[in-house]
């Protein structure tokens, strides 16, 4: 897996969650940011001080959802190139298509994938040829 240069930017309320995959970055030596909510990611996105090649967004938080925060994303061209990926225990169809509708790259089901496969599945993501 070619991960070196990536730079991800994980937003989840799972303060567990980011612990754990924070723990693997570090122990990897990969480049990983963690939010605990949508305002943090867009104050960390805004300073342009780390921009990430990927962000990987939970839909489901208190206050910001992952969706409001991938508008302000879109609507302020924050990070144009970046690779935007949905983590998700929600398989709402609607949030689907609304993601869809906003260009992310993937939709994960974080409950049909161990936290390993889902760390590996962000840092091996490759854009696709034409975005």
């Amino acid at each position: 897996m070619e991960t070196a240069h990536k730079k991800v930017l994980m937003v989840d309320d799972d303060e567990f969650l980011l612990s754990l995959y924070q723990k693997r970055a570090t122990a990897e030596g990969l480049n990983l940011r963690t939010a605990s909510n949508g305002k943090d990611a867009l104050e960390i996105l805004r300073k342009n001080e780390f921009v990430p090649d990927i962000v990987a967004l939970d839909i489901t938080m208190p206050g910001m959802s992952g969706l409001d925060v991938l508008k302000v994303v879109r609507e302020e061209h924050l990070v144009p190139d970046a690779e935007i990926a949905i983590l998700s225990n929600t398989a709402d169809d609607a949030a689907i298509a609304v993601a869809k509708k906003m260009n992310v790259h993937t939709f994960i089901f974080k409950a049909a994938f161990p936290p390993s496969q889902i760390f590996d599945e962000l840092f091996s993501m490759k854009k696709e040829e034409g975005k």
